[in-house]
């Protein structure tokens, strides 16, 4: 089996993961101000009042914290690598998963070496080295050691 080739790309949120993280957010602020009016007692026009409220402030919430750019990613063949959107900044060496794949659009989480994780959306649509960064996202990493 051949290894996946070595790709960089520069990662940046997209138009769409950010509607879906804001309608993500209003509609978990809307289910818990519903469960507190539901055992507040609230009247249906109050509760329909804060149930609104809470929403929007939560998808507004998470649209003004939608990250414009991820950073960097990189792989050499053998492991992932992740820097921030400074090319100065260093890069970190980690492991990538793919934890929603809706082939255009991925959700990414990828696990540095020393612990921290990050989340990140990538959005395929006209980008030139989609098809070898789907290949390196799900190629298996060769072991350099041992029998086969």
């Amino acid at each position: 089996m051949r290894a996946a080739p070595a790709v960089a790309l520069v990662l940046r949120g997209s138009r769409a993961w950010a509607l879906a993280a804001a309608s993500l957010g209003a509609c978990s602020g809307a289910a818990g101000s519903a469960a507190l009016a539901g055992h507040a007692g609230l009247g249906e026009a109050a509760a329909g009042a804060c149930i609104a409220a809470v929403a929007v402030a939560c998808g507004w919430a998470a649209w003004r914290g939608r990250p414009v750019a991820q950073g960097r990613l990189r792989w050499d063949g053998q492991r992932w690598w992740h820097g921030e959107d400074n090319p100065a900044s260093p890069e970190r060496p980690g492991t990538l998963h793919v934890m929603i794949d809706f082939g255009p659009w991925m959700l990414l989480r990828f696990d540095a070496a020393e612990g921290a994780r990050r989340w990140l959306p990538w959005s395929g649509r006209g980008a030139a080295q989609a098809g070898a960064f789907r290949a390196a996202v799900y190629c298996r990493v060769r072991e350099t050691g041992g029998a086969a």
